[in-house]
């Protein structure tokens, strides 16, 4: 069925079967343990999305497994190969705009509405761990951290601003814990940042990504459909004295075999992904990374729970 030579019932097949070489676990985040666990005992690679685990102290758990078994672990920060995430980290890095001074985030990230199915309803326990906090705000901090430089400081202030969450399809309500607005600030690289995020998509005419970082010498704009840039078209405009440069999603992908901004980060992850299993390293972010991004968002919040610094 669709070009896939191979398929399996259940995961005790697929990571029994010995042409498999990487298991990529897309599980909801609840469940995202069990299943990396039983691919690491059955001596598989493990590409698992992000977050890692509901919690540090869970992540740190499967970065210990991994280790153990002795498998190459990758984790679900794709943004860091966006074509146009590169751009920005290119031009940054060329000396653009100048000495970068700061840097300003605000969008939407899809999650977090008040009206929602109860196919999403397990996102409204905080303890679950996928929220907008854990999900379109990690994936800004991991973006802004590697186009600038590490995270100097961090600190994030959360609000559930709806407690009670319509499930349309169930015709009822139900109790959310997890924040639904999100606001970071600090320094990432030394450069002052902000990242805003809100529930759901653009509303009122307001962006769903837009991203400024402002130098000695002229401005990046970044604009895109959703505040998550592992999964939405962007453009990039260059702003300097000599005037404006746009180069729009379609400049950026009109090489590749296609345009879906869902698709076009993962053909190079999974390029790298397949080199990393040929040659035995890996240069893409694993279980290694998503730890201490863990760790960061944890003691941002002030809610450091990890076993160990």
């Amino acid at each position: 069925m669709h070009g896939v030579e191979r398929a399996h019932p259940d995961a005790r097949s697929l990571v029994s079967d010995p042409a498999v070489d990487v298991v990529l676990v897309t599980v909801k985040v609840p469940d995202h343990r069990a299943a990396v666990e039983q691919a690491l005992r059955a001596g598989k690679h493990v590409y698992c999305e992000w977050p890692l685990g509901r919690s540090t102290a869970e992540a740190e758990a499967l970065l210990q497994a991994a280790e153990k078994a002795g498998r190459l672990t990758f984790v679900g920060l794709q943004a860091r190969r966006s074509p146009a995430v590169t751009l920005v980290r290119d031009l940054v890095g060329d000396g653009a705009v100048g000495e970068v001074l700061d840097t300003a985030i605000a969008g939407t990230g899809l999650v977090g509405t008040p009206i929602q199915t109860s196919r999403s309803a397990y996102q409204l326990d905080v303890d679950n761990g996928a929220h907008l906090g854990t999900i379109a705000l990690a994936h800004l901090v991991d973006t802004v951290g590697h186009v600038l430089g590490p995270w100097d400081s961090l600190v994030v202030v959360e609000r559930t601003a709806f407690p009670q969450v319509e499930l349309k399809d169930a015709g009822r309500t139900a109790p959310a814990t997890s924040p639904d607005h999100v606001v970071a600030a600090g320094s990432a690289g030394g450069v002052l940042a902000t990242i805003h995020v809100r529930p759901g998509k653009p509303e009122f005419g307001l962006p769903g990504l837009r991203w400024e970082i402002r130098g000695t010498h002229g401005a990046l704009v970044v604009r895109g459909e959703l505040a998550l840039p592992q999964m939405t078209r962007i453009s990039v405009e260059l702003r300097d004295e000599s005037g404006s440069r746009l180069t729009t999603w379609d400049d950026l992908t009109a090489s590749l075999p296609t345009t879906d901004p869902v698709v076009v980060p993962l053909l190079d992850v999974w390029q790298a992904v397949a080199d990393a299993v040929r040659f035995g390293h890996s240069g893409l972010p694993g279980f290694g990374d998503a730890v201490p991004l863990h760790r960061r968002l944890d003691t941002a919040r002030g809610t450091a729970d990890y076993a160990s610094s």
